[in-house]
């Protein structure tokens, strides 16, 4: 059997060992391969080098292919290590392909000329207030240090960001930014061609089963259970194990088991988002903390009673039954989900105007409208069309949108949009929809250090154990500040990936 490594322009002829690994175990069939390359823009090269037979053992293996692992796995291959990531679903992304795409970062060359004063420690001392001060002020402010690195860092892996800087929920500043490319796509693509280009082996429908420690309790590799096998193989971590498994915001059993009041709730996390790397590294004494933090944010309620997310405009307001606006609509999202749970039955609307729908991006007026056709989301002429159409007081909805326009001729800075004049909810014809609350981000995870090292309860490093992204619960606390998930994910992702490739020079 021949055998190429990545990367490499030579062929290695030989016997594969007894337990090698069946040849298209871990790879994609050409076919549904070649479709995903072509979806993520990867080039033909690439998708070669990807479809090969893997090897045994690696330098680091990375479990989980969205974006903190992919970070992780070019991180380490850019300090020299050998790689392999381990995808349970058949397609890479994760959380982070379905996200908004935006990152938190106190940049200059892109707040000043909009006139923003931002500073590391206002970033560091919101991050950490609106996670009710349960987030490590040590890991907060690696965080928002390393963040304008590592956005330069994307850039040079050809992540395009807008010009525009966005402002990020229940801070009052702008900035936040994001891709060109559409929302998290644009990372996934950079990262995973990068890291094809290094010579990364990423595979597909391989379920890592269980960390596999040595007689010290040192991790020294994974079981993972590959597509068409009967039983689990083992792969070597020769110096360490990344877990990139995302969080558990899928996971039933789990969010009943942490947060019962929310168990009947749905999400719009990633199917592949159910506490694996928790699970795996508890049985081997991990630390776990701020699991009952879970956050919830609204979507469209259909008839079957299942949300579905849909990024509303910024200027737009949430009213209950009666009409009434309750809340202020950029609060911290778990006093916004309190908020809506308190409302008569739990309902809550959504209202805004044409002019907001005019302000979004392409790819979410193009969901708006289709949401419209389905009828999960309403248009009229007027506000008391609307009220109609949504069942609700007419009286109440104009009263509360007549108070919200007068608050801003009065100069008070109301709802979102703090550092840019919120526009008046007054040109027809107006929107609104019946909203759900929907289960978005769990904020518990793994204990980790600023090395990325997962800790053990009696506060010792597992040794050969690292985790980043969403497995983690040590950066933001009860709460995770807009746009700060995204950047903890390439953070922790960059520097896990090159403290495991720097294990190896100290053994």
């Amino acid at each position: 059997m021949q055998w190429r490594f990545p990367g490499s322009s030579t062929n290695t002829t030989g016997t594969s060992p007894p337990n090698a690994m069946p040849e298209r175990a871990l790879c994609l069939d050409r076919r549904r391969f070649l479709q995903g390359t072509a979806a993520l823009g990867l080039s033909l090269a690439c998708a070669q080098a990807f479809a090969q037979s893997p090897k045994l053992v690696y330098d680091v293996v990375v479990v989980g292919a969205g974006g903190a692992g992919l970070a992780a796995a070019v991180s380490a291959a850019q300090a020299g290590a050998s790689v392999c990531v381990l995808e349970k679903m058949s397609s890479i992304g994760g959380d982070t392909q379905r996200s908004a795409g935006f990152m938190a970062v106190v940049d200059p060359d892109r707040q000043q000329p909009w006139g923003i004063e931002d500073s590391f420690d206002l970033h560091v001392s919101q991050t950490l207030r609106t996670g009710h001060d349960l987030g490590n002020p040590q890991l907060v402010r690696q965080m928002v240090e390393k963040a304008p690195a590592v956005v330069r860092w994307l850039e040079a892996m050809g992540v395009m960001f807008e010009p525009c800087v966005y402002e990020a929920e229940g801070t009052g500043l702008r900035r936040c930014i994001r891709p060109i490319a559409a929302r998290g796509d644009g990372y996934i693509r950079a990262l995973s061609h990068e890291a094809l280009r290094l010579g990364v082996e990423i595979y597909t429908d391989a379920a890592v089963m269980s960390l596999a420690p040595d007689l010290t309790g040192a991790v020294r590799g994974v079981t993972v259970r590959l597509a068409g096998s009967t039983f689990p193989k083992f792969v070597s971590a020769r110096n360490g194990v990344i877990l990139a498994t995302g969080g558990f915001g899928a996971s039933d059993a789990l969010v009943r088991k942490w947060a019962p009041e929310l168990a009947e709730l749905p999400t719009d996390s990633s199917a592949s988002s159910t506490g694996d790397g928790l699970l795996m590294a508890g049985q081997l004494g991990a630390q776990l903390e701020c699991m009952e933090h879970i956050e919830c944010v609204t979507g469209v309620k259909s008839e079957k009673n299942i949300a579905v997310r849909l990024a509303a405009p910024a200027d737009m307001i949430y009213v209950n039954d009666s009409g009434e606006r309750f809340a202020e609509e950029n609060e911290a999202q778990d006093a916004l989900a309190a908020a809506i749970r308190a409302q008569h039955d739990g309902r809550c609307f959504v209202i805004f105007d044409s002019a907001a729908v005019a302000s979004l991006d392409p790819l979410t007026q193009k969901s708006l409208y289709r949401a419209l056709v389905a009828d999960a989301i309403f248009s009229a002429p007027s506000l008391e069309k609307l009220a109609e159409i949504l069942k609700i007081p007419a009286q109440g909805l104009r009263r509360s949108i007549e108070t919200y326009n007068s608050r801003l001729d009065s100069g008070e800075k109301s709802g979102k949009c703090r550092t840019m004049p919120c526009k008046k909810i007054r040109k027809s014809p107006f929107w609104g929809y019946e909203a759900a609350l929907m289960i978005h981000n769990t904020a518990g995870g793994l204990k980790i250090d600023v090395k990325g090292r997962v800790l053990k309860t009696s506060g010792e490093p597992i040794a050969g154990l690292w985790a980043a992204g969403a497995v983690t619960g040590s950066v933001h606390g009860a709460n995770c500040s807009s746009g700060n998930g995204l950047t903890d994910v390439f953070v922790m992702g960059k520097i896990t990936g090159e403290q495991v490739a720097l294990a190896g020079n100290s053994r």
